[in-house]
């Protein structure tokens, strides 16, 4: 059973050395100087996160992978996140009032900022002077990205997984991606299928995340026309069968379960209170591919293995005899 997990790598995931940014009291294991990166060569974002049998699993941090010191879509949480594997972060791209687009989960400054009022009354020009809030109300030193600071952070480092938010234009998003030199970088959430063909017909190059829980949203994804090779299932809060997970696989579709959530029904919840982290790895041998979770640094512990080759950027720190 394990073997299937015990993967030769499609992806290249890169260990390189940074300046370590704060302890971490969650998980005090970790080393703080090595970071994972991920780094696909051009045109192969679809092949990595197209399922296979020696697929790797992967996390997805909600909101970036918010911590205590590190608040939710900031590009220092980001950052962090890799200091425990390599990730999918969920981001969340919102409009300023100005047009700026960036990095924002709510639609009031007054939770995650300094400042407060409606996000799209703000304009740039006050809103980089913000400094962000984590979860605890602590405020830091990091500020508001823009997606653009964002999506330059994320070229050679990870995957960013885009929360467009409402009011903001895809098209003005997929643009910024272009410039970024970000289409081996991204994919795209979509909340139904009409949004889905939308997404796909602006950007056609993108992976987007598809709502698909059983065989029924599948047959309408195929009749709607979708490429299946540029698909993600997203499967919801709650666990599928071992049949529907098997089903999207015949089609060569990765699928995301989500465990996250700040209630008491999350399977995040659940398994902090049982006390048994190596729960992800049995979601994952359910048949999930990908975790996005409000719990990544116990997530990555969990399913991490020593059998993983990964390959080291730079040079080598002692000769060959």
């Amino acid at each position: 059973m394990l073997n299937r997990f015990f993967i030769a790598l499609s992806a290249v995931f890169l260990l390189v050395n940074a300046p370590s940014l704060e302890a971490q009291e969650l998980y005090s294991e970790i080393d703080t100087d090595t970071h994972f990166y991920i780094a696909p060569p051009a045109g192969e974002l679809k092949n990595i996160l197209r399922w296979n049998p020696k697929r790797v699993a992967l996390v997805s941090p909600h909101r970036g992978g918010p911590m205590p010191g590190y608040p939710e879509n900031a590009i220092e949480t980001f950052e962090n996140a890799t200091r425990y594997g390599p990730v999918i972060l969920e981001v969340d791209v919102a409009t300023l009032g100005d047009g700026t687009l960036i990095l924002m989960h709510d639609s009031k400054l007054d939770r995650t900022t300094s400042g407060s009022g409606w996000v799209s009354d703000a304009n740039w020009a006050a809103a980089k002077n913000l400094f962000l809030r984590d979860n605890n109300g602590t405020t830091t030193t990091y500020r508001i990205p823009k997606l653009s600071q964002a999506l330059s952070w994320a070229v050679g480092r990870a995957i960013l997984n885009l929360d467009i938010k409402k009011n903001t234009d895809f098209t003005k998003v997929y643009a910024e991606v272009i410039t970024a030199g970000a289409t081996e970088h991204v994919m795209a959430i979509s909340y139904n299928l009409q949004q889905a063909v939308m997404l796909n017909k602006i950007a056609p190059d993108m992976m987007i995340s598809v709502r698909i829980r059983n065989a029924e949203d599948l047959n309408a994804v195929k009749k709607a026309g979708l490429p299946l090779n540029r698909v993600v299932a997203w499967a919801g809060r709650e666990l599928r069968s071992e049949e529907t997970y098997r089903l999207l696989h015949e089609h060569g579709i990765m699928v995301m379960q989500g465990t996250l959530g700040f209630d008491d029904t999350s399977l995040d919840h659940q398994i902090m209170l049982a006390g048994n982290d190596r729960a992800y790895m049995t979601i994952l041998g359910l048949g999930a591919d990908i975790i996005a979770t409000d719990r990544h640094w116990a997530a990555q512990k969990a399913i991490r293995f020593p059998s993983l080759v990964y390959f080291y950027r730079g040079k080598p720190n002692k000769s060959i005899n």
